[in-house]
């Protein structure tokens, strides 16, 4: 808005100061009736983020958060240490119908 507004001087000051032929002078005009057409439609955008700023961005709840189901993390440091626990050489990732071969029998 302070922008066109500032434009709108410029256009002036050029049109009385300045030494323009007749489509300089006209394509000024032109120019300073779009910047003041320009006002209004910046004039209602900046008072619609004026009133949108204002307003909070949250709100209240309803009722107070439950943190019942959460854990302690108990339950991830003990998947931890077990990520770090030595295992067999014969012992599937999973565990899962795998039985380890015996010492002298290789797959």
């Amino acid at each position: 808005m302070a922008g066109s507004a500032f434009g709108i001087y410029l256009i002036i000051n050029e049109l009385v100061h300045g030494s323009f032929n007749r489509i300089g002078q006209a394509s000024m005009i032109v120019l300073a009736i779009g910047c003041a057409m320009g006002l209004p439609f910046f004039g209602r955008k900046i008072a619609a983020l004026q009133k949108e700023l204002a307003k909070p961005t949250l709100t209240e709840p309803d009722h107070p958060p439950d943190f019942e189901p959460l854990n302690d993390g108990s339950q991830t440091w003990k998947q931890l240490e077990e990520m770090n626990r030595p295992r067999d050489l014969h012992e599937s990732p999973t565990n899962e119908h795998h039985t380890p071969l015996p010492p002298g029998e290789a797959g």
